[in-house]
């Protein structure tokens, strides 16, 4: 028993299945009104989580508005590529929450008695196609070569990007960063409306530019552009060449 949760501990974040990360959003999801004690008091919840690996508050913010929300705290904090599954039994026992402690350990016992998880992947590329291997053996697909070449075409852009998937949006917003404040209020109407909009905000990290990426967005993932036009958005040479760009492709 002592080595596998040893084995457990040591795993990378970015290697839990799927099928974890949504059990973890099950137990954590649904906000608990009982803080944790201490002088510091935690949501004992995904809030509490988000918290503790250091989530901003305008990305837990959005969050909120998520199905999945501690798949999503998830997803931003193994960008980290020192966060670990021992990592993250520590932050659920400061929230107090030894019940998911428990539960997120025989889950991963199960699937790596299956042989279901790379536990070791030697680099990030690898451990994410395990990932997707986990995923697509559970659905009956059973073409490695195919999975390993969707995986390559793959192209994360947003912190909306899970491990298997890319997000696609409503509408991508342009503005300019005077106009923040009427922005942030446009997103938090929208979304309680049931609308999902894109901003440069939620750009991974690592693009040279953010020309390509939001050009790609653009075109390929969001049904509308929307442009917060002021004087300050007149006088940004990016959105004049984004504006022209979404009139050239007719979007």
């Amino acid at each position: 028993m002592g080595e596998d949760l040893g084995r457990i501990k040591s795993l990378p974040l970015s290697c839990l299945p799927l099928r974890t990360r949504e059990l973890l959003s099950c137990l954590l999801d649904t906000p608990k009104i009982i803080p944790t004690d201490g002088p510091v008091k935690l949501p004992r919840d995904w809030r509490g989580l988000a918290d503790l690996v250091n989530v901003s508050s305008e990305r837990a913010a959005y969050i909120r508005l998520q199905p999945q929300k501690t798949v999503k705290v998830l997803e931003i904090w193994q960008k980290d590529s020192s966060a670990t599954v021992g990592h993250l039994l520590q932050h659920l026992e400061r929230l107090d929450r030894f019940d998911v402690y428990d539960d997120l350990c025989d889950d991963l016992k199960d699937v790596m008695s299956k042989g279901e998880l790379l536990d070791k992947p030697q680099v990030n590329e690898q451990n994410q196609i395990a990932i997707n291997n986990n995923h697509i053996n559970n659905n009956n697909h059973h073409n490695n070569t195919s999975s390993n070449d969707e995986e390559r075409e793959f192209d994360p852009i947003t912190f909306d990007d899970g491990p298997d998937y890319e997000h696609h949006y409503d509408a991508f917003v342009l503005y300019a960063k005077e106009d923040q404040k009427f922005v942030d209020e446009l997103l938090t109407r929208m979304s309680a409306e049931g609308f999902q909009l894109c901003t440069a905000d939620r750009l991974q990290p690592g693009h040279a530019t953010p020309y390509a990426p939001i050009t790609k967005l653009m075109l390929e993932r969001c049904k509308r552009i929307i442009l917060i036009c002021s004087p300050d958005f007149l006088l940004i040479k990016s959105n004049k060449y984004y504006s022209e760009y979404a009139q050239a492709v007719s979007i």
